[in-house]
């Protein structure tokens, strides 16, 4: 009798195992669990109340079954904005909670945004589906959520501390484009390191999520989506001809035939007439039949669409990791249209083109100053004489940069659509040199039809102290105050980023609350450099063909090339991006970006202002004092 029980007690065993496995009421997959258990909120969709439904993501059924995989390990999901990755990941956390229990985290990028996901995404997901709102118990907080069989921890990116203690057996990482690459709570090092670590006792049921837009091209979600085993694309097949191909950018077409080799023109243009063309007349071609496609036709391809590698191989039942690449064009809720209008209106501001490139197109940035050389910004030199203007400008800006022995300048013309000439560039002595040139400049047209004045300048209100006594940024304050007559005007670099590129700061005020502005007083525009540089070598990389290109006149030398190559852009061990030096001097390259400051619409509407007064030349200023201070009196200890 002993014996019998003996060779029954491992067949029960295998049996029980398999009825724990394969239980009649075991979901297997996310996807069928979402379809069968999820319940849209307010929050996640405007169909709020009805079940999930994956026509609204045909291409995230696939995703949401490769994360059930027994096999898969780690699944990263570089995706555009908007194209359903969070619900996803919700999905992925609900099966977890539901039909897989144990440790899990969702780790965001700070803590303001652990509370609002907690409140906004988690709760309305968990509350509106039965079965998860049942296993709730009554340790239930905003970052630490209990469940039967499991818990859920929510922290942020910037903690050290709270991704390196308790064992994790299903980790999930959100927008890791805004997560600092170190974290000195962690004593530096990884994140999404410190993440997987934690994850140590779960070596064959452990699960890790990245999900992330993309962002500069060594962000970390680049890097561990460059890691994995395999990268998969969303392949579509063409309603013609039948053939397979990723949805490009490229291939969207603005709707008119003669729009296609006009693009150069229509991208120096900012009149709103055409995007509004593009958006109601785009389509998308198809790059192997020429077919064209529509927006109808779209969601027929997208579900008869598959992911594959990059050899339009299916990847094999027992790999470990996977990349998966998703842009905005596949998005339901976009037209191509749209694509084509987002593109139009954010084609000649950088920040915008930089947000189209990451956010719409799930493509990286790349910083083009980090691969530029001499050769690279001579080639800009067009056959525009030294101080001539080109025919298609209306107005000059100059940039000046103080030193203690004298003056840095530059003076770039500029059309409406802001492509720039540099047409001038030198070294002054004395103030009186200053004056001479900003007031009594007059620049030829290449026609020889009139002449233009400078417009606008800005100079540099920095610099060290001459004695105890007396300033540097002190001789520019008194000199502005006597001589800015609305032309030029006082600038300063600011260390720290700021929303905008360009604010003012008034300096002459009355004391007390009310700080009455003192006629005849100063502002100073205050300058975030940073985001100055970016826009400059973007314009400087720029093909005729791009929006806002810059040329420098024919005798451009190597003297000015290496001012404007003297930085570099570089990622510092907190994550963060700084400017580095890299050579002593970097005078004409300050200079032009406050030329180009001036020209900026955040400067009072820069170069469209001047579109709607036309500016006009003021005569020379006679000076009282013939001294290099030039319109006031300069202090005693000037005389010794």
């Amino acid at each position: 009798m002993g014996q019998s029980r003996k060779r029954l007690k491992p067949k029960i065993t295998i049996l029980l195992f398999c009825w724990v496995v394969w239980r009649p009421q075991l979901i297997q997959t996310v996807s069928e669990w979402a379809e069968k258990r999820r319940v849209m909120s307010k929050f996640d969709s405007p169909d709020a109340g009805l079940p999930w439904n994956h026509d609204k993501v045909p291409y995230g059924v696939f995703i949401m079954d490769l994360f059930s995989s027994y096999f898969l390990r780690k699944l990263v999901l570089k995706w555009a904005t908007q194209t359903g990755k969070t619900n996803i990941m919700l999905n992925c956390i609900g099966y977890t909670m539901d039909e897989r229990p144990g440790p899990c985290m969702i780790v965001y990028p700070t803590e303001k945004t652990v509370e609002r996901a907690s409140r906004t995404r988690l709760m309305p997901m968990i509350n509106a589906c039965q079965t998860l709102r049942e296993k709730k118990t009554r340790q239930w907080t905003v970052d630490e959520k209990h469940y039967q069989g499991g818990v859920l921890y929510l922290a942020s990116s910037q903690s050290g501390s709270e991704l390196s203690s308790a064992p994790i057996e299903v980790a999930v990482g959100d927008e890791l484009k805004d997560w600092p690459a170190y974290t000195s709570a962690g004593k530096g090092g990884d994140p999404v390191k410190y993440l997987a670590d934690r994850q140590k006792q779960f070596p064959y049921t452990k699960k890790l999520l990245l999900v992330s837009s993309p962002a500069m091209e060594d962000a970390p979600i680049n890097k561990h989506y460059r890691s994995c085993e395999v990268l998969i694309f969303f392949w579509v097949p063409c309603p013609y001809c039948g053939e397979i191909f990723q949805f490009e950018f490229n291939q969207i077409k603005f709707g008119k035939e003669n729009w296609h080799g006009n693009l150069a023109e229509i991208l120096k243009s900012d009149d709103p007439k055409y995007w509004r063309e593009a958006k109601k007349h785009a389509y998308y071609e198809c790059p192997l039949c020429k077919g064209v496609i529509t927006d109808r036709q779209k969601p027929k391809m997208l579900k008869c669409g598959r992911w594959l590698d990059e050899n339009k191989q299916e990847i094999p039942d027992d790999v470990e990791s996977v990349g998966a690449h998703l842009s905005s064009i596949y998005s339901l809720d976009l037209k191509f249209g749209d694509i084509a209008y987002e593109f139009l209106e954010s084609s000649r501001d950088l920040e915008k083109l930089m947000n189209f490139k990451n956010g719409w197109l799930a493509e990286d940035w790349k910083v083009k100053a980090q691969d530029l050389a001499s050769t690279d910004v001579l080639i800009r030199k067009c056959d525009l004489p030294v101080s001539m203007v080109p025919d298609g400008a209306v107005a000059l800006t100059c940039g000046i940069d103080v030193q203690k022995m004298g003056f840095y300048y530059t003076v770039w013309a500029w059309s409406l659509d802001m492509e720039s000439w540099l047409i001038d560039y030198g070294f002054l002595v004395t103030w009186q040199d200053v004056g001479d040139l900003v007031f009594s400049s007059q620049y030829q047209r290449k026609s020889g039809d009139g002449v233009l004045p400078i417009w606008r300048a800005a100079i540099d209100t920095g610099g060290g102290k001459y004695e105890e006594e007396w300033s540097k940024t002190e001789e520019i304050y008194t000199w502005l105050r006597s001589n800015g007559r609305g032309v030029v005007w006082g600038v300063k670099g600011i260390s720290r980023p700021h929303p905008s590129k360009i604010h003012h700061s008034i300096i002459d005020k009355m004391p007390g609350k009310s700080g009455v502005v003192i006629p005849g007083g100063i502002i100073i525009f205050l300058l975030d450099t940073g985001k100055l540089k970016e826009d400059f070598f973007w314009r400087l990389t720029n093909t005729d063909t791009d929006p806002q290109p810059m040329h420098f006149h024919a005798d451009t030398g190597e003297d000015f090339v290496k001012h404007v190559l003297s930085e570099e852009k570089r990622r510092k061990k907190d994550g963060s991006w700084e400017w580095v030096q890299m050579s002593k001097d970097n005078h004409w390259l300050d200079a032009s970006l406050y030329a180009h400051a001036a020209a900026d619409p955040q400067w009072g509407g820069g170069i469209k202002r001047f579109a709607r007064r036309p500016a006009k030349a003021l005569p020379p200023k006679k000076s009282k004092d013939k001294s290099f201070l030039n319109g006031y009196k300069r202090p005693g200890w000037l005389n010794r």
